[in-house]
């Protein structure tokens, strides 16, 4: 088993509880904080509007199903413009990269906190 290091003081993280996984900006890999090093760090008032909320929580799941039940829905609409296929393009590329976060978060952090019965291995 890999050991997380926490990326503001650099202590490990031993339990799954303990871990938020969150990106500097939206375009950023995601990092492993402690949860009371990540509060610490939103304490800062240029943190609050330039850090992004954590990606292992319910939240942000529930927020990607919702954009994407959206966008499922806005591409099922007939429109034949170029406006529309820019925003579908603009829109589908960031959601991508909200999926693509969440799914990294997974296999590379949260993977090692769960047990072979929660895997179904």
């Amino acid at each position: 088993m890999n050991l997380l290091i926490c990326e503001q003081c650099g202590k490990p993280i031993t339990n799954r509880s303990e871990l938020t996984v969150s990106k500097k900006h939206h375009l950023s890999l995601p990092k492993a904080y402690h949860h009371e090093c990540y509060v610490e760090q939103m304490e800062d008032i240029k943190a609050y509007y330039t850090q992004v909320e954590p990606i292992n929580s319910v939240l942000y799941s529930l927020r990607i199903l919702m954009l994407t039940a959206v966008y499922l829905f806005l591409f099922s609409i007939r429109i034949r413009t170029i406006m529309y296929y820019l925003f579908l393009g603009i829109s589908g590329s960031l959601l991508g990269v909200e999926w693509f976060s969440r799914i990294y978060s997974m296999i590379m952090y949260e993977r090692q906190f769960y047990t072979k019965k929660q895997m179904r291995i």
